[in-house]
């Protein structure tokens, strides 16, 4: 049996290697190690506007998931430029303690994990 991605899916790849590729995460890693998460932090919102976080966020949410799938090939791109942070753990955990779910939206609903926002953690003074 042969797993294949789809066109979409191909294209969801170049897209996340054309942005990853352009926006230096050389220079941010090696702010993250130093302790300053705000190049890192400003990847982590080109990342979730782009939709990786919401990956494993049911629709009913905001998101677009669950895309298994999708997650595969965005880790892949991810690993392959060396992304920093916690991006496995902030995927896996849903975002919830981090971007503020389970909070009421207007209408009664709930914010979905990680769906709207990218993940938040303490900032190193230097970085704002």
């Amino acid at each position: 049996m042969r797993f294949l991605l789809d066109d979409e899916q191909r294209e969801f790849a170049r897209s996340l290697d054309g942005m990853l590729a352009a926006s230096d995460t050389p220079s941010a890693v090696r702010a993250w190690a130093a302790g300053d998460h705000g190049p890192g932090g400003a990847l982590w919102d080109r990342l979730a506007e782009a939709g990786v976080f919401a990956l494993t966020v049911p629709g009913e949410y905001g998101g677009v998931g669950p895309l298994p799938v999708e997650v595969a090939v965005a880790f892949t791109e991810l690993g392959r430029h060396v992304v920093p942070g916690p991006v496995v753990e902030a995927v896996a955990a849903g975002q919830g303690p981090l971007s503020g779910a389970g909070r009421r939206r207007p209408g009664g609903r709930r914010k979905a994990p990680g769906a709207v926002s990218s993940p938040r953690w303490p900032r190193s003074p230097r970085a704002g």
